[in-house]
Formats: structure tokens, C-alpha cells, sequence
């Protein structure tokens, strides 16, 4: 397991006992990138792969809004390949539509290559996570945590990140609100989800070794 909130929910919901489960937090790399922000315009990030349990659109609400004049929104958002349903398809396309329409308000990128992540994060105040689910740990918040990019999260994301300022419930006005505060310096009780890469190689290896001895 990832998280402890994932290991509770396979003891409590399928009935896997406690003792056949390990909790190993996932690496990233933490040793500290630069911090470079633009000079002018904040910027608010939205990245990764559109997904049933990823809701952007709530993120093009709030910059369709009057809320956060000055405020610029990025959208790193990819579409996957493997999903060739006409649904999906259409619900790309129109958040590229609906994205493109905001002008200089927002800028659309759609899927960058790992190469580009770093300097995608340190041009970005605030990552925004807007998930229905909490189906995983996210690998693109370890990066944010890495470049020091500030994370807002969605409601269903609270066993993860814990309560606090920075969350919001999946609706332009609460994001808003939270995106208003994280600017403003609040910063609240994120928990570290992640571990150096070499932590996490070091519990993986001992655990293996625990498991061939028998």
C-alpha cells in the first residue's frame, strides 16, 4: 500500500487481514528543486490525464468566473489514447473549447512530456487536484511537493491530505475560496505523503527479503 487510508479500506471492506499488508509511502524526489514563480501573473495549475475521477471542469468554472481577477490558469490536461469512446472524446474536446475561450485568462497545453513537468511546477503558484474519487496517491502532487508548488485538493482527497484551508468541495465558489487562501500564504496541515526514493527502495527491498525467508 501507498497510504494508510488504502490499507484500512482493504482490511475493513475485504477483509484482508492486517498482518498481510505494508504500508510504503511512494518516492519522490525531495531534495529540493528551484524555486522559480513568475514575476507578474499568478499561475494556477491543472495537470494530468482526463479521467472519470477527475473533474477539470470545475477548475474552468472558476476561471470563467469573476472570482480571482489577475489570476492565470494553465491546463496540462492529456487525453488517453486507450479510451476511444465518442463520450469521452466530446468531453475533451469541449473542456479544450471551453479552456481556449478564456483567452489570455488561460492558457491550454494539453499532455506535456515528462521532460516539461519541472518547468511547469515552478511556473505554477498552485496545483490544483479536483478528483471525485480517492482511488490512488497522486504522482503528479509529488512533484508539486517537490518544486514547492502549493496543492489545493478536492473533498474525497481528505484521507490523504487531512482537512484544512486548502481543501474545497467540487464547485467553482469553494474552489475559489481555497485558491484565494493558498495565495494569500495559507498553507494549513498538508500531510507528507511521500518518502526520498531511497526510503522507499529500502523498505521495498526489506520486505522482500522478509518474505523470502518465509
Amino acid at each position: 500500500m501507498h497510504h494508510d487510508h488504502f490499507r484500512e479500506v482493504l482490511v475493513g471492506e475485504y477483509g484482508i487481514h492486517e498482518r498481510q499488508l505494508l504500508t510504503i509511502k511512494p518516492g519522490a524526489h525531495l531534495a529540493g528543486a528551484p524555486q522559480r514563480r513568475n514575476a507578474g501573473q499568478a499561475q494556477v495549475l491543472t495537470l494530468g490525464f482526463l479521467t472519470g475521477y477527475k473533474l477539470p471542469e470545475v477548475v474552468v468554472e472558476a476561471a470563467e468566473s469573476a472570482a480571482l481577477p489577475g489570476i492565470r490558469f494553465r491546463f496540462c490536461v492529456g487525453q488517453n489514447p486507450r479510451i476511444l469512446d465518442r463520450g469521452y472524446a466530446a468531453r475533451y474536446a469541449d473542456l479544450e473549447r471551453r479552456v481556449r475561450a478564456l483567452g489570455d485568462r488561460a492558457e491550454w497545453s494539453g499532455y506535456i512530456p515528462d521532460e516539461d513537468l519541472d518547468a511547469a511546477f515552478a511556473s505554477a503558484e498552485v496545483l490544483v487536484l479536483p478528483y471525485t474519487e480517492c482511488v490512488s496517491t497522486s504522482a503528479v502532487a509529488a512533484a508539486a511537493q517537490r518544486s514547492r508548488t502549493v496543492i489545493c485538493y478536492s473533498r474525497p482527497l481528505r484521507p490523504l491530505f487531512g482537512p484544512g484551508p486548502l481543501e474545497f468541495e467540487l464547485n467553482a465558489a469553494a474552489l475559489a475560496g481555497a485558491l484565494g487562501r493558498a495565495l494569500d500564504g495559507s498553507r494549513g496541515q498538508v500531510t507528507n505523503q511521500f518518502i526520498p526514493w531511497s526510503e522507499a527502495a529500502a523498505q521495498t527491498e526489506a520486505a522482500w527479503r522478509r518474505l523470502a525467508k518465509g
